[in-house]
């Protein structure tokens, strides 16, 4: 049912960039050490630290980075046999491009040692028995991400009211977003606010906020030609001077910089 294709495993530094890339396959990346900033097409910038993975559905844009000195991660590509997927795949495994799925909380599970089991046979490649072992293992790792995400149990009220003020604040980027607003968003003290969103999601709300304005940038300046003052207005900085200074700290690069090794030609 599986077409197998190929694990591997690598390390990454803050020099080493993943992708920017898009496989017309799937592509399961777990962390297995360090901390990694992400993002693909449909999820803004986030972080993934060891013991969590993500389905990268096939056509799906992705790139990332290493945020601590190393990171450890594999990855296994991987696709369904036309003629089975729709008979046997579980409907959301099919059908599906241009997006991905975060799994969490899975380290030391049985699925890191499945994964380290099918990293162990990647050395006998070519070996028909071990293909078809590593397949069953992918598939029997794919059933456990999907069962414990479904089992996950329920967030409480404060987890909701985090989430909300998250996706409201992603959502009016430009309207000057402060902490205190999305703390009133919650109903929450802005001190409670920042300790439960630090505790919630192990990075501070005004980091949050300035990865999400920067990828909010890139994305503009890779794909659109608006003038960079108008995207300074866009990703809320209240002028052009803060948003050149977070865009640099940040990224390392000047926005007309980017803007020129990142525009997407044809």
């Amino acid at each position: 049912m599986i077409l197998f294709y190929r694990h591997g495993i690598g390390q990454f530094d803050k020099n080493h960039l993943i992708g920017p890339s898009s496989w017309p396959h799937f592509d399961l990346l777990y962390v297995h050490e360090g901390l990694i900033e992400l993002e693909t097409e449909d999820r803004p910038c986030f972080q993934m630290k060891a013991g969590e993975s993500i389905l990268i559905y096939p056509h799906t844009r992705f790139e990332g980075k290493a945020l601590t000195p190393s990171a450890w991660s594999s990855i296994q590509h991987f696709d369904f046999q036309p003629q089975e997927t729709s008979k046997t795949a579980p409907p959301h495994w099919h059908d599906k491009t241009n997006q991905s799925e975060l799994f969490q909380n899975t380290k030391d599970t049985e699925i890191e040692k499945d994964i380290n089991r099918a990293l162990e046979l990647s050395r006998f490649e070519g070996s028909q028995t071990s293909q078809k072992i590593r397949e069953a293992l992918l598939f029997l790792i794919l059933a456990q991400l999907r069962h414990a995400k479904i089992s996950h149990t329920t967030m409480t009220a404060e987890q909701q009211a985090l989430e909300d003020a998250r996706a409201w604040a992603l959502a009016h980027l430009k309207d000057s977003i402060t902490i205190e607003k999305m703390a009133t968003r919650a109903d929450l003290s802005p001190s409670h606010f920042r300790a439960s969103f630090k505790k919630h999601y192990d990075e501070s709300s005004g980091k949050f906020l300035l990865r999400n304005r920067i990828y909010k940038a890139r994305e503009l300046l890779r794909e659109t030609r608006l003038p960079i003052k108008e995207i300074s207005q866009e990703t809320g900085y209240a002028n052009v001077v803060s948003f050149h200074q977070a865009f640099h700290k940040y990224t390392g690069q000047t926005p007309a910089h980017y803007r020129n090794e990142h525009t997407l030609r044809g």
